[in-house]
């Protein structure tokens, strides 16, 4: 595998074997996560993953394809791409000029806000109801 570098926010556009079409799922884990020498990995040969939200959709293809039995898709070639320019830090903003944001986040969004490493002196609001 090959390192992936993105920030808490962006997501992944997977193409499966035999879709055209690339499917865009959440990146559920943290940018650390997908570093070569992981200290917060959760495998014990520590190798980098990307975790990815991506829910049941038979008429999804991509979607559908990820979710074949393990023994059909493991060892498969996948080609990716991050996308997204919505990130902490802001893009084109030095991160102390920041100070005051506020972060609301409800579902999968969770995730990108707890990973984003945000300073004590912003403040994010998190439900995982979906209400504040």
């Amino acid at each position: 595998m090959t390192t992936a570098k993105f920030l808490a926010g962006q997501w992944l556009d997977t193409f499966v074997p035999s879709t055209p079409k690339a499917g865009g799922f959440t990146i559920t884990s943290t940018p650390d996560e997908a570093q070569p020498i992981s200290l917060l990995s959760n495998n014990e040969e520590g190798f980098p993953y990307l975790d990815l939200a991506v829910q049941h959709s038979p008429n999804n293809p991509p979607a559908a394809w990820l979710w074949k039995p393990e023994e059909d898709i493991m060892g498969a070639k996948l080609d990716v791409r991050v996308g997204g320019s919505f990130v902490w830090p802001p893009a084109k903003i030095e991160r102390e000029a920041v100070k005051r944001a506020v972060f609301v986040a409800g579902g999968v969004g969770i995730k990108c806000v707890a990973f984003a490493r945000i300073p004590a002196s912003i403040y994010a609001l998190i439900s995982p109801s979906g209400s504040i």
